[in-house]
């Protein structure tokens, strides 16, 4: 993994406080390129998912301390340990919404989390790429699936599958959806799910933006092992 932290001092504190509580946030050891699926025909590989590491330098030490020891999905991961450095209120909202639309979407569990690996992708966040293609398989998305957001034009999709990740392109890109875009998704869900799958672009859109600005390196383990957890943890 490589390291670039501000101060080695504020990065060993961290740790050493850390380490006591249940945890994934050691730092991992991957093959660089288990991220890049094969299956994209040639120059169909999005320019984001070319640029992915799994060693990613970190920009921002961990907060000094903390008493939380749990998150969304069990133990607390590198990203909820880097967010901390968020005043507890600010954190305490960010773990409400991403707890409400984990647990309470009228979303299904693989469309949503086949939104948040494309997202992961188009943002190219491999952080959140490693973390939630864990969650993915553990809900019963296909590898191939997974390995078919990866490309500009995914293949193998449902129909509405294809409109909602056409759709959720759209957002990452031009910010408000063609009429195109938004009647294909609404063929399919109802109003209430088109504005989810709004809602969760933008929520791991912006802890993408967290998470790559801090440099966060991947956890030794995964959230597909733990799931959501059944109780709210701040």
């Amino acid at each position: 993994m490589l390291f670039k932290v501000a101060s080695l001092v504020s990065f060993y504190a961290a740790l050493a406080v850390w380490t006591s509580e249940p945890t994934l946030a050691a730092s991992a050891s991957h093959d660089p390129n288990f991220m890049i699926p094969k299956n994209c025909s040639p120059g169909d590989l999005l320019p984001s998912v070319a640029a992915l590491s799994s060693e990613p330098v970190q920009r921002m030490p961990y907060p000094q301390s903390s008493t939380e020891q749990t998150g969304v999905y069990g133990p607390i991961t590198n990203g909820q340990r880097m967010a901390r450095h968020l005043n507890p209120e600010i954190v305490a909202g960010i773990g409400a919404q991403s707890g409400a639309l984990l647990r309470h979407g009228s979303l299904s569990p693989m469309l949503r989390e086949m939104i948040i690996v494309r997202t992961g992708y188009r943002t190219g966040s491999a952080y959140e790429v490693y973390q939630h293609r864990s969650l993915a398989l553990s809900v019963g998305v296909t590898e191939e699936k997974l390995d078919t957001l990866a490309c500009v034009h995914p293949t193998g999709l449902e129909e509405s599958e294809r409109a909602a990740i056409a759709f959720v392109d759209e957002l990452l890109t031009i910010n408000r959806p063609t009429d195109e875009a938004l009647n294909a998704v609404r063929s399919h869900f109802s109003n209430a799910q088109v504005m989810e799958i709004v809602v969760v672009t933008g929520n791991w859109w912006l802890l993408a933006r967290m998470l790559e600005t801090a440099g966060v390196p991947l956890d030794s383990g995964n959230i597909g092992q733990h799931g959501v957890s059944k109780e709210d943890h701040r």
